[in-house]
């Protein structure tokens, strides 16, 4: 039969028991007392808890809407209600006029309630604007960009003041902003008409307008949230303090009552503790040896028989915690193995350093990522691995030692190691402080990611974009020269054809004559000079054949050798069954002369040029680099220099026109530009590579052409010297005075019938006015209203078998489709030389 330790003690020292059961009876009562009184003020507290916590949540919704835990935010109503009526349920110690408060809380807490719902619906109506007039205000300013009628600097003005005139109405709740953003918006119906763009800004206005009283609800409401919260805690408070003052006193009576009872008992207490010691005393020395067994990571210790008492279940107690600790250990051995081979296998670098920066800890992919073992790489630092002689190395050196200073944490530092074989390794790094339990700081723990790979990709990308910056650059400069050089044909037409008419009516020994021929001489450099800048800008007129670039070179190597003098040698590596292109025969002659020259002014003291020709086919990956080329066949000319070279710098800026590096008077600065726009004229690209002291090269890709039979090398067609004269009628059509004088003048002395006219609609006047036969329309291509091409259409209309002949600076799609002369279309290009006037018009007549 199982005897408890208190009723063995019961038996033996009834007196001090019933003693114990006085004292114990004495301490429940008044206890009991307290504990009602306590609850009272646990319960008030909890409810000051919860009302603190939906002031948190009520200022949650302003700074953490997105996240804000609606749930929980009920779940703290629901717990509030019901201490509110646990709380009214009390009466006890409670003054009268603090009861009927306690009555009105849980009709208040619904109330509160009810604003906070509607505080929140109120947050989420101004969140939902703020981000609606955001993203507006975004599609504004990209509007702006794409909108054709705005004045960009007023405009980019006036919508730039929306945003601070919305944030004084929503922040200060400034309602005189209003109108002033409504005069925003009228100042921008007098800069654009563009209605989509209006449409926004009008959009954004209203949104603001219409939210104002929103902000205001909410901060009304937020204040009566606020006196709420500040009501419950007042009441709350003078209720604490009232029961507190009652548990006072009742304290101090049971107080009383104990020390009575423990003076009485205090004899017979020492006596139990007498008998006591003796029998205790065995066992607590046995459960201090099985606590010291258990200290020891003895777990197996045998403890003596237990006896059946109380003492006896602390000792299976003792048991049964060293069987449960031995299981601990057991899972806090496997969780360590699992946690080290979770790290060991990890692609990313795991490490610890101590304070002063040596490695004491590597996981094993420091081999995969830096190409050394963790033994290797323990007790060494991070500047053993970093790049020395570098700026970039003394710049993650410095930042080291900061970060090893400041003893913070750091994410995603971006530093660059060595390889242990040689090669650069870029790491992108985070680590956190290790501290002691006293607070020390004793070095960092982290991971390390390689992104070397992950950095060249976005390389990659930033120099695509650079080519394209760099390809858009040139072809709003080749559209700038193209309009200059179309313009300034029309003033050098008139110089050198008034020069040469001059000198056709003078005589040989007349002093002006040289005069007039150094104006002529000078008017002819310049015309030169605008051919180069139509080159560039891809709007020269060209007359393309099937070429063999093999047989073009062999024809211009004389010519070169003469260019380049004796002390360059000139290689020719021409392959075999090269590719046919299409392309004008001059324009090669151009390309080539233009290189050669530009070789030899790199080479003043002689070295050698090489010209080579091959087949390449271009797949998808490999033009991923040229942009401005599609997968498919293409011969290569490629012009190789020994020369002095040309920095990176510059290479970005050689295809400008009149970019030069060379002296004043030395240079135009047209030669590499006129190259670039005859390239691309013809549907290919040109690429440079040069390297400084070691020479230049510039390959040439040109689209292999789908025709295959070749055009003879040497053309043998020339103008003739003397002037054709005839005596048909000829209809004139040029919008620049000095061109259309100039053209009638000639035409008149070839004793040619001149009928002149300013714009296309004057010219077909003309046509239904005259009563004789119209040989012949000359007209220029590009006039306002009409064309020279809708004035050809409408003239044939009328009169089929007048033949007509266009002329023109540059061209345009009604003429030219992409610098390629249509077959069928007589042209003239400016500007317009006497001998060249009058053979067009001859040789079109007599067709």
């Amino acid at each position: 039969m199982r005897v408890s330790l208190p009723q063995k003690v019961f038996s033996v020292f009834f007196p001090l028991t019933a003693m114990t059961l006085l004292l114990g009876v004495t301490i429940y009562f008044g206890m009991t007392s307290l504990r009602d009184s306590s609850e009272q003020i646990s319960l008030l507290k909890d409810f000051q808890l919860v009302i603190k916590q939906l002031e948190v949540s009520q200022a949650q919704i302003s700074n953490q809407i997105d996240s804000f835990d609606l749930q929980k935010f009920e779940r703290e109503i629901k717990t509030a209600k019901k201490l509110a009526g646990q709380i009214a349920a009390f009466d006890r110690f409670i003054p009268s006029d603090l009861r009927k408060k306690l009555q009105q809380l849980s009709a208040r807490i619904e109330n509160f309630h009810r604003a906070f719902l509607e505080l929140h619906q109120k947050y989420l109506a101004d969140k939902n604007f703020l981000e609606t007039n955001f993203n507006l205000h975004v599609q504004i300013n990209e509007r702006l960009h794409v909108a054709a009628s705005v004045r960009p600097s007023n405009a980019h003005d006036a919508v730039g003041q929306l945003l601070p005139l919305q944030t004084r109405v929503y922040h200060d709740r400034d309602a005189s902003q209003i109108p002033q953003m409504k005069k925003v918006y009228k100042d921008l119906q007098n800069m654009t008409s563009d209605k989509k763009l209006l449409k926004m800004v009008r959009e954004f206005v209203s949104n603001v307008e219409e939210n104002f009283l929103n902000s205001l609800a909410i901060k009304n409401r937020g204040k009566f949230l606020s006196d709420t919260a500040h009501h419950f805690f007042t009441l709350s408070d003078e209720t604490i303090a009232a029961l507190s003052k009652e548990n006072l006193k009742k304290q101090s009576r049971l107080i009383q009552s104990i020390i009575a009872i423990i003076l009485i008992t205090i004899f017979l207490s020492f006596f139990l503790w007498f008998l006591s010691y003796s029998y205790f005393k065995r066992f607590l020395a046995t459960q201090k040896k099985a606590i010291e067994s258990i200290k020891n990571e003895n777990y197996d210790y045998e403890m003596p028989r237990a006896p059946e008492d109380e003492i006896g279940d602390l000792t299976i107690t003792m048991k049964h915690l060293a069987l449960s600790l031995k299981e601990s250990r057991i899972q806090i051995q496997q969780s360590k193995e699992k946690y080290q081979e979770l790290v060991e296998n990890l692609a990313d670098w795991i490490w610890e350093i101590d304070a002063q920066g040596h490695y004491i800890y590597s996981s094993p992919a420091s081999e995969s990522i830096l190409g050394f073992l963790p033994e290797e790489i323990i007790g060494k630092t991070p500047f053993d691995f970093a790049v020395s002689d570098t700026e970039q190395g003394q710049k993650d050196r410095t930042l080291f030692v900061k970060i090893l200073k400041s003893q913070i944490s750091f994410q995603g530092l971006e530093t660059t190691s060595i390889h242990k074989e040689g090669q650069q390794v870029i790491l992108e790094t985070s680590g956190i402080p290790i501290i002691s339990q006293t607070g020390d700081f004793q070095g960092f723990r982290g991971i390390s990611r390689n992104i070397t790979k992950r950095k060249e990709a976005e390389s990659e990308k930033a120099l695509l974009e650079e080519q394209l910056q760099q390809s858009q650059k040139m072809e709003s400069i080749g559209r700038l020269a193209g309009g200059v050089a179309h313009d300034f044909n029309n003033i050098l037409s008139a110089i050198n054809g008034y020069s040469e008419l001059l000198l056709l009516d003078l005589d040989e020994n007349d002093p002006t004559r040289e005069s007039i021929e150094n104006i002529l001489e000078s008017g002819q450099k310049a015309a030169r000079l605008t051919q180069q800048l139509l080159a560039f800008s891809r709007r020269q007129i060209i007359k393309p054949v099937i070429l063999d670039l093999n047989q073009e070179i062999s024809v211009t190597r004389k010519m070169i050798a003469r260019i380049l003098g004796e002390d360059i040698e000139i290689s020719i590596f021409a392959a075999k069954d090269l590719w046919p292109v299409r392309t004008d025969r001059s324009q090669i002659e151009q390309i080539i002369m233009n290189l050669a020259v530009n070789a030899r002014d790199a080479m003043p003291q002689g070295g050698m040029l090489t010209i080579e020709t091959a087949n390449v086919k271009l797949d998808k990956d490999y033009v991923s680099s040229y942009f401005s080329l599609s997968p498919g066949d293409y011969v290569t000319l490629t012009v190789t220099d020994t020369g002095s070279g040309i920095t990176k710098d510059i290479q970005q800026n050689i295809f400008e026109p009149f970019f030069t590096t060379k002296d004043q008077n030395k240079g135009t600065g047209l030669g590499l530009a006129t190259v670039y726009g005859i390239i691309r004229q013809n549907g290919g690209d040109i690429h440079v590579y040069s390297e400084i002291n070691k020479g230049t090269s510039f390959k040439i890709y040109l689209p292999r052409a789908e025709e295959s039979n070749i055009a003879d090398a040497v053309s043998t067609s020339k103008a003739p010297d003397d002037l054709h004269h005839g005596t048909e009628t000829i209809l004139l059509v040029e919008d620049d005075a000095s061109v259309r004088d100039l053209a009638e003048s000639i035409l008149s002395k070839l004793g040619y019938t001149v009928l002149k006219a300013g714009t296309g609609s004057e010219a077909l006047q003309i046509c239904l006015d005259y009563q004789g036969r119209i040989d012949l329309l000359l007209t220029d291509v590009v006039m306002p209203k009409m064309s020279g091409s809708e004035l050809a259409d409408e003239v044939k209309k009328n009169s089929p078998d007048t033949k007509i002949l266009f002329m023109s600076g540059y061209t345009e799609n009604s003429i030219v489709h992409h610098g390629v002369l249509k077959k069928g279309i007589n042209f003239l290009h400016k500007p317009i030389i006497p001998n060249n006037l009058s053979l067009a018009v001859r040789t079109l007549l007599d067709s």
